[in-house]
């Protein structure tokens, strides 16, 4: 699964070299903590955390498939390692209610 997370981050980003994943595993449970170049902080997060999301998804599709529970924190740079807030947005949806319907002549 490690390798999959580092794949997944490798594969969108500009400096490959500096992507770190950690992980911390106990029992069935995985937890990956994912470091990138502070250049490729918005490549990863996407926009409106999308792109974080997206690796999260595909991450657990692949964990339910192995019978485990995976868990993805993108970090930033600073010194404490400290977790990046507000990427994950679950099952939030953006709807327009101004759409007008065109009638069909």
């Amino acid at each position: 699964m490690k390798k999959f997370v580092e794949f997944l981050v490798q594969s969108l980003v500009k400096a490959p070299q500096n992507v770190v994943v950690d992980e911390l595993h106990d029992g069935n449970s995985y937890r990956y903590s994912v470091s990138v170049d502070p250049a490729d902080m918005g490549l990863i997060i996407g926009k409106g955390g999308r792109t974080i999301n997206s690796i999260r998804l595909l991450a657990k599709a692949k964990a339910i498939k192995e019978g485990v529970w995976v868990d993805i924190q993108l970090l930033d740079n600073h010194p404490n390692g400290r977790t990046i807030e507000n990427t994950q947005h679950q099952g939030q949806e953006q709807h327009n209610d101004n759409v007008e319907e065109t009638q069909g002549f």
